[in-house]
């Protein structure tokens, strides 16, 4: 697969990584080697009996579902800043800020 220097351009902007121009044609090799390394498992002939076997004599041993205590809200809670602590200690929820995504 083919990829040039805007193709990165447009793919750094579309995941919201900021690439100086001075790392730019690094980033291109790396890109590209990773999908010509794709295009080569592609090509790779598997359509071998040996590469489609699979052992039915396999058992999964399962193990009974126990419950047990878990932590307490003090050892859950005990690094969180003093304000945060009382109120995650109050509702029993860790409380994290909202972030809004815009571009």
């Amino acid at each position: 697969m083919s990829l040039n220097i805007s193709d990165v351009k447009k793919l750094c902007r579309l995941s919201k990584i900021d690439i100086d121009d001075d790392s730019l044609d690094d980033v291109h090799k790396s890109i590209s080697n990773i999908l010509d390394l794709i295009d080569c498992t592609l090509n790779v002939e598997c359509n071998t009996e040996d590469a489609l076997h699979v052992d039915t004599n396999v058992t999964q041993h399962f193990r009974e579902d126990v419950a047990v205590d878990g932590a307490s809200y003090n050892e859950l809670f005990c690094n969180l800043a003093d304000n945060d602590r009382k109120k995650s200690m109050k509702t029993g929820y860790y409380h994290v800020p909202k972030v809004i995504d815009v571009g």
